[in-house]
């Protein structure tokens, strides 16, 4: 995933490795920080964008972010956790991805799978 802060890009895995450090600096297991990504703050937030970051990169792309609002940094993480569930995938494909998850979900609420 690459992303473009002012006229700074970064490339941020998305790959499965990328879960596990986000589990490593979090202490508690990946759906877990997710259940609870409304209480983290924006300090938090970019930590766990970081964790996708070539360590050359973290200090380049905090600064970069000191420059934007907390609007750019919950899309950013929004794009983030998309990008880490279906990697390789365009938005495009992710949101048609998400579309026949909900419908699937639907499907066994109707016939008494879940709740």
């Amino acid at each position: 995933m690459f992303i473009k802060i002012n006229e700074e890009e970064f490339e941020i895995d998305t790959k499965l490795g990328t879960t596990f450090k986000i589990e490593e600096k979090f202490k508690k297991p990946y759906l877990k920080v997710l259940a609870d990504i409304e209480n983290l703050n924006a300090k938090e937030q970019i930590n766990m964008l970081s964790c996708g970051l070539n360590k050359d990169d973290e200090v380049r792309f905090k600064n970069a972010l000191n420059e934007e609002g907390l609007g750019k940094l919950s899309e950013l993480l929004e794009e983030f956790i998309d990008a880490l569930q279906y990697p390789g995938l365009t938005v495009e494909e992710i949101e048609e991805k998400k579309l026949q998850k909900i419908a699937k979900q639907k499907h066994y609420k109707e016939i008494g799978l879940i709740n």
